[in-house]
């Protein structure tokens, strides 16, 4: 199994108040074209903060849109919420939800409302791309790999974590 992996791109994140910097930083996104036709990943990994903030200006999301639009579609791009995507407060639709439903990538969130003392996780289901999901199954030549997702928790992180062991022990 191959996997690519990407994480903090920070998009749209003009250190110390620099339009260069923000450029800068966007061209990093790149290395994603060359990672995506000469590795030929399986899956790739965008594990938290594609973003620097969930306010964004519309040059930043055509950036993500142009960076992902070069990934094969059959090579799923896996991605869950940092706490720059989106802090503890969740918002109806972010930026991260946006590129879910158009079909960038696919967010894997944990539910962690649901049950008292496990987190479920709902199968990603390829018809119906308006859901998130808890986890995505990829088929290789040697079996099934089950990904599983867990957005930024910040210092509730270790009450989440029991959670979602005994979440993934239902789930498997």
């Amino acid at each position: 199994m191959n996997l690519g992996h990407i994480a903090d791109i920070h998009l749209g994140h003009r250190e110390y108040g620099l339009n260069q910097r923000e450029d800068d930083i966007t061209s990093t996104f790149k290395p994603t074209q060359q990672l995506n036709t000469q590795d030929d990943p399986d899956a790739i990994l965008l594990p938290a903060d594609l973003f620097h903030s969930c306010d964004l200006r519309p040059k930043v999301v055509e950036a993500a849109e142009r960076g992902l639009s070069v990934v094969p579609d059959d090579v799923p791009v896996l991605g869950s919420r940092g706490i720059h995507d989106e802090n503890l407060t969740p918002r109806d639709v972010t930026w991260l939800n946006y590129l879910h439903r158009r079909g960038y990538i696919v967010l894997l969130e944990a539910d962690l409302q649901s049950e008292p003392e496990v987190a479920t996780f709902e199968p990603h289901d390829p018809d119906d791309p308006s859901e998130d999901a808890g986890f995505y199954d990829i088929d290789t030549d040697t079996g099934t790999v089950r990904v599983f997702g867990l957005q930024w928790r910040g210092a509730r992180t270790d009450t989440a974590l029991g959670k979602v062991a005994k979440g993934i022990q239902e789930t498997a």
